[in-house]
């Protein structure tokens, strides 16, 4: 995944362009939750969770269908991601896996580690999955908007819409 930027607008190309996942976690009552972990082995894609939508994105930009990579993507920014392809054939390289998802109400970060390229070059990585997620100096919020606002590799940030969980990119 590129930087989400062009993770998903180019991410919409990398995550869509951005290769990842959201299993579900339960909340607690503050509003965050503990991570969920596991690795894509358990992970389905799919609309039922946030690592489901994740994962749905990876497994299609791996695959090199970029445009079902975009059905992950919030409806309201799909055709943002599809105008951003452009005609671009060359899919992602890289392995990505799911590492954790925190909930809090209807939006998810969820966390990615793994390494990628788009067109050989513009490659990303990410060891430590706890890397821009909520701790004690930081709430659910303030990392959540800066996930949607920077683009970054990780955490992805996931929105549930009408009972279906999307890439909020």
């Amino acid at each position: 995944m590129r930087a989400r930027g062009s993770w998903v607008l180019a991410a919409a190309a990398f995550l869509v362009i951005g290769l990842v996942g959201c299993s579900g976690a339960a909340t607690s009552g503050s509003g965050q939750s503990s991570p969920s972990t596991g690795g894509t082995s358990s992970i389905v894609s799919g609309h039922a969770t946030p690592a489901d939508a994740v994962e749905g994105v990876i497994q299609a930009e791996l695959s090199g269908n970029l445009p079902q990579a975009c059905s992950y993507i919030v409806p309201a920014k799909r055709t943002v991601c599809l105008n951003s392809l452009n005609g671009q054939t060359t899919a992602p390289t890289g392995q990505v896996s799911v590492a954790g998802v925190v909930t809090s109400g209807n939006e998810a970060l969820v966390e990615v580690t793994g390494h990628d390229c788009v067109n050989g070059t513009q490659c990303q990585t990410n060891t430590d999955p706890t890397v821009g997620m909520p701790n004690g100096s930081v709430t659910f919020a303030q990392a959540y908007n800066k996930a949607v606002t920077t683009g970054s590799f990780s955490p992805v940030p996931c929105i549930e819409i009408n009972g279906k969980w999307y890439v909020n990119v």
